[in-house]
C-alpha cells in the first residue's frame, strides 16, 4: 500500500513538475505561492522551485495595478478566469506575456492556476500587425502613383511639373526631405530645380558634375539606389551628416529616351508608430515608377516649351519676350508667397543705344542687341529667366535670389560687358528690385525695379542701383 502510494505521489510529481503549463497554488489572502512547478520557476526567471516559492506572485509580477484588479474582479465574481491574458515582469524585471487560468477554492483559502508563456506569441502578433499596417501602407502608395498618371502628364510647364513631382514623392514615400536635380546642358552640372525640407543655402551652392557626389554617381552610372544605413553601406559608407535624421536614402536617376535629364533624391523616411524607418525596395519601386512617369512629362514639357519658345521669344536676341516675362513673373510670384523663397528682378538699360543706332545703322543695332543678350544668357544662372523687355531694355527674373545677391549679379554683367566688340564705347546701367515688405503684385516690382534702373541713369549710367526701403 505504501509503495503504491508512493509510486502515485511520484507519477503526479512527475507529471506536474514536466507539464508545459506553469501550475501553482497561492494564497487568497495575499497572494503568497504555496506550491509552484519547476516550469512556472523558470518562466518567472527562477533558479529553483524552493526560491520562487517565496514569492508573493500577485504584488511582485505584475506592471500594473489596473490589470491585478481586473483580474481579482472576475477571481471574485467568477470564482475563477480563464484564458486571461496579461503582461507580468519576471524576476529580472523583463517583460512575459501569459495565459491565465485559475479557480478559487474558498474553503482552503488557496488559487489554484496554470500558465502558458505566450510571449513569443504576442511578438508574431505585433510582427503580423506592423505587417498588416505596412502592407496596407504600401497598397495606399501604390494606388497613388497610378493615381496621379494622369495629372503629371497633363502639367506642360517645366517648374509647375518640378513642384507636382517633388510634392507627390513625398507624399507618398513618407519622407522629409526631396529633391530634384536637372541636368544643365552647358556646365554638364547637375542643379536643384526645386526641392522640400532643403536649406535655401543647399538649394543655391549645390551644383554637381557627372561622378561628383553620390548623386552624381547615380547619374553616371544610370541606375536607382537604395541606401538603408549610410555608415555601414559596402558602396558609400560615411559618417551621417547632421542635417539628416535617419541614415536612409534613395536617389532615382530620370531618362528620356536613355539620356539622362536629372536624379530625384528622397530622404529621411517619416516615422511609423513613432519609431524611425528605412527606405525599403518596395519604396525604391514606387520612386522608380513616379521617376518614369515624369521622365515622359518632362519631355512633354520640354517639347512644349521649345513650341511655346518658338512663339515667345524675340527674334533678334533669341531671349524671351515681353508676354513671357509677364507669364514667368506670375508664376514665380506665385512660388514666392506658396514657399517663401527670396525672388529679384533686374532690369537693364544700353545706355546711349538710340545714338549708337542712329550713328551706324539698325543692322549694327541688331548685332550689339544679340551681343547683349549673349552675355546675359552666359552670365545668368539656367534658373534665371531672362527677356528682351522693350526696345533696348532687358529683364531678368532671379528665383532663390535677393537683393545684395542680385546686385552683384548685376555688377558681373556690366563687367562682362565692357569686353564686346563695339564701333564705339558703351555701356549698360541696371536697376535691382526684391519681391519682399511692400511689394505684392506684379506691377509693383516692376515699378521698383523701373526706378532703381532711373536712378542708375541719373547718377551717371554704367553701374547697378537700387533703391533703400
Amino acid at each position: 500500500m505504501e509503495k503504491a502510494l508512493f509510486e502515485s505521489e511520484k507519477n503526479y510529481e512527475s507529471l506536474f513538475n514536466n507539464t508545459q503549463v506553469g501550475l501553482f497554488r497561492a494564497t487568497i489572502s495575499d497572494g503568497k505561492l504555496i506550491e509552484c512547478s519547476r516550469l512556472l520557476a523558470t518562466m518567472l526567471g527562477y533558479k529553483s522551485r524552493t526560491e520562487c516559492i517565496k514569492d508573493y506572485i500577485l504584488d511582485e509580477h505584475y506592471l500594473d495595478q489596473d490589470t491585478k484588479k481586473k483580474y481579482l474582479e472576475k477571481m471574485n465574481k467568477k470564482g475563477g478566469v480563464d484564458n486571461f491574458e496579461t503582461e507580468i515582469t519576471r524576476n529580472d524585471g523583463t517583460p512575459l506575456w501569459v495565459n491565465l487560468s485559475a479557480r478559487i477554492l474558498p474553503e482552503k483559502d488557496f488559487i489554484e492556476g496554470a500558465i502558458i508563456d505566450i510571449t513569443d506569441h504576442k511578438k508574431s502578433q505585433e510582427i503580423l500587425k506592423t505587417l498588416q499596417i505596412s502592407l496596407r501602407a504600401e497598397k495606399h502608395k501604390i494606388e497613388k502613383v497610378l493615381s496621379i498618371d494622369q495629372k503629371m502628364s497633363s502639367i506642360l510647364d517645366l517648374n509647375h511639373l518640378v513642384d507636382f513631382v517633388i510634392k507627390k514623392s513625398t507624399e507618398i514615400l513618407i519622407s522629409e526631405k526631396c529633391s530634384l536635380m536637372l541636368l544643365d546642358e552647358d556646365s554638364k552640372e547637375l542643379v536643384i530645380k526645386g526641392s522640400i525640407g532643403l536649406d535655401e543655402n543647399v538649394i543655391k551652392e549645390t551644383r554637381l558634375k557627372y561622378g561628383e557626389g553620390i548623386s552624381g554617381r547615380v547619374a553616371v552610372e544610370g541606375s536607382p539606389l537604395l541606401v538603408t544605413n549610410i555608415e555601414n553601406d559596402i558602396k558609400y559608407s560615411r559618417k551621417s551628416q547632421p542635417q539628416y535624421k535617419t541614415k536612409s536614402f534613395m536617389i532615382a536617376p530620370i531618362k528620356v529616351h536613355g539620356k539622362l535629364v536629372g536624379v530625384v533624391n528622397v530622404t529621411d523616411k517619416k516615422p511609423m508608430i513613432n519609431k524611425r524607418v528605412q527606405f525599403n525596395e518596395i519604396d525604391l519601386k514606387i520612386l522608380c515608377s513616379i521617376v518614369r512617369q515624369a521622365s515622359i512629362a518632362i519631355e512633354n514639357a520640354n517639347y512644349y516649351r521649345h513650341l511655346e519658345f518658338l512663339s515667345t521669344s524675340d527674334s533678334i536676341t533669341d531671349l524671351f519676350n515681353h508676354r513671357y516675362f509677364i507669364k514667368r513673373l506670375d508664376h514665380e510670384m506665385h512660388r514666392l508667397n506658396r514657399y517663401k523663397r527670396p525672388l529679384s528682378l533686374l532690369m537693364f538699360d544700353i545706355d546711349n543705344f538710340k545714338a549708337y543706332n542712329d550713328s551706324y545703322g539698325h543692322l549694327e543695332g541688331d548685332r550689339l542687341l544679340k551681343e547683349f543678350g549673349t552675355v546675359f544668357k552666359k552670365e545668368l544662372r539656367s534658373v534665371d529667366i531672362v527677356c528682351r523687355y522693350a526696345g533696348d531694355e532687358f529683364v531678368a527674373i532671379l528665383p532663390e535670389t535677393n537683393s545684395r545677391e542680385a546686385q552683384v549679379v548685376g555688377e558681373k554683367i556690366i563687367k562682362a560687358t565692357k569686353s564686346l566688340k563695339t564701333k564705339s564705347k558703351i555701356s549698360l546701367s541696371v536697376g535691382v528690385a526684391e519681391c519682399s515688405g511692400n511689394i505684392t503684385s506684379r506691377r509693383d516690382l516692376i515699378m521698383r525695379a523701373d526706378q532703381a534702373l532711373y536712378k542708375a541713369k541719373k547718377e551717371g549710367k554704367n553701374r547697378v542701383c537700387k533703391l533703400t526701403e
